[in-house]
């Protein structure tokens, strides 16, 4: 499905959650997703959790929010990256982030919504990376830390910064996998601010070696 009609049909399922809510709406919304944006995608998951954690009401604004976060995504023009030597086009992933900043201003999102959908910006932001570098992924599904143990293994990436990432990478996890578990706002808050400093760094640079490594 090209772009524009991506967009006609996030749009119309907007409509639809605000005039026809429903059980079939909202499973249409998740299987949209699932299709359109990859069932490892942070938009699938979230939304994914959502209705695995409340009700049916309740999960109406969050279906809102989500669709629109991958509306953004979208038209942000979120590129491939398969082109070795291209700068990592951030305008989708920064789409992404600025949803998150805005949700977690909400107190109406739970704080591991944000951790989830700011963890599939920042997975974004590394395969793109990893690809554009020309690093083989293989046939296995990217994760963040796979991805950044290639980076390092081809000093494009510090090890300590590796290190740091981890920690995020693991609230992620915590997030996606504990049905329980509690995040507070204050961590969301500086996983988000940590990745819009990380991409910052790195932007400009996805294929140039780690200091002292450039030869």
């Amino acid at each position: 499905m090209e772009h524009p009609e991506l967009i006609r049909h996030a749009r119309r399922l907007l409509e639809l959650i605000e005039q026809h809510y429903g059980a079939g709406t909202l499973g249409a919304t998740l299987e949209f997703l699932r299709t359109y944006s990859g069932q490892k995608s942070g938009f699938y998951q979230v939304l994914n959790r959502i209705v695995q954690r409340v009700n049916l009401p309740q999960a109406r604004e969050h279906a809102n929010h989500v669709l629109m976060g991958f509306i953004d995504y979208i038209e942000g023009g979120l590129e491939t990256g398969d082109s070795p030597g291209q700068p990592i086009p951030l305008t989708a992933i920064q789409a992404i982030l600025d949803r998150a900043q805005r949700l977690v201003r909400s107190p109406q999102v739970p704080a591991w919504a944000v951790v989830i959908l700011a963890g599939g910006a920042l997975g974004a932001f590394f395969e793109i990376w990893v690809r554009s570098a020309n690093l083989k992924l293989g046939r296995r599904t990217p994760s963040i830390e796979y991805c950044a143990k290639l980076l390092v293994e081809a000093d494009r990436l510090p090890a300590q910064d590796a290190l740091e990432l981890k920690k995020w990478d693991d609230l992620q996890q915590q997030a996606l996998m504990e049905k329980d578990t509690v995040i507070e706002p204050d961590q969301a808050r500086k996983m988000l601010q940590w990745i819009q400093l990380f991409i910052k760094k790195y932007e400009g640079q996805p294929l140039a070696p780690t200091a002292g490594q450039a030869g």
